[in-house]
């Protein structure tokens, strides 16, 4: 079985179409579309139901999903494990992270891709809490960094830091959308912030307050350890060395 169809299939099955799938792998969409058709006649079933938009699976095609991800997944490890031996010169990563930790993360992710210029790090925006647990769990991703506490069976989860929140005083104003937060403080409305996105209200001329007593959130990473490739291991201690930013030198005003 040709491992490129099965990328492939993976790709469309996630992306719900040809066109999207093919944008996010970068090649051309007749050969995508060619692809599939050959591993569904080398397979005797077809594996989407074309009909519905987006595509959607057959049943065979459901069957087939979790198995190639886990191909796709013990190749990328295979990558990684020959890479690590000349110093992780190989392979890729992918890695989920809350919108909101994503400019807490970004130094370490930062400092991985300048030790190792030839792992390339895919960063995943998973929808909340659950979506991201989801990403580990499926094999989407390796790592996922999210707010704790995390509980779920499959995965093992390991604090690298907290963060203490801030409030724009007398408001009660919240959102979830990271484009909307420093706007909507300058704007004069409120929000609840912490960490990377709290330096930078700070720094944008928004005034935050502290709530008394602290409200701290823990941050953590979430993994499947016995399914971590060696990158994917490298870059989890250089999450924890860095930690995440929790803007701790902002004084109450």
């Amino acid at each position: 079985m040709d491992l490129r169809r099965l990328e492939y299939f993976v790709a469309v099955a996630e992306h719900g179409s040809v066109t999207a799938a093919a944008a996010a792998l970068h090649v051309a969409q007749p050969s995508l579309s060619q692809s599939i058709r050959a591993l569904e006649r080398e397979m005797a079933v077809e594996l989407f139901d074309r009909r519905q938009r987006p595509l959607a699976l057959t049943a065979a095609g459901k069957a087939l999903l979790d198995p190639a991800r886990k191909v796709l997944t013990d190749l990328a490890d295979a990558r990684a494990a020959v890479g690590c031996v000349v110093g992780l010169a190989a392979g890729w990563l992918d890695v989920a992270v809350l919108d909101p930790l994503a400019v807490d993360v970004a130094p370490a992710i930062a400092a991985f891709r300048r030790q190792h210029p030839g792992v390339p790090v895919r960063v995943h925006g998973p929808r909340d809490e659950d979506d991201l647990v989801r990403h580990v769990v499926d094999g989407r991703c390796e790592l996922g960094v999210t707010y704790l506490p995390v509980e779920h069976p499959a995965v093992r989860v390991e604090p690298i830091g907290r963060q203490e929140r801030y409030r724009i005083h007398g408001s009660d104003i919240r959102t979830r959308h990271s484009e909307a937060v420093v706007p909507l403080l300058l704007a004069g409305g409120g929000a609840v912030v912490a960490g990377g996105y709290a330096r930078r209200a700070a720094a944008a001329g928004a005034v935050l307050r502290r709530f008394d007593p602290p409200v701290c959130v823990q941050v953590g990473v979430v993994s499947q350890p016995q399914h971590l490739s060696p990158a994917a291991r490298r870059l989890e201690t250089m999450l924890r060395a860095y930690g995440v930013d929790d803007f701790s030198s902002l004084q109450s005003r």
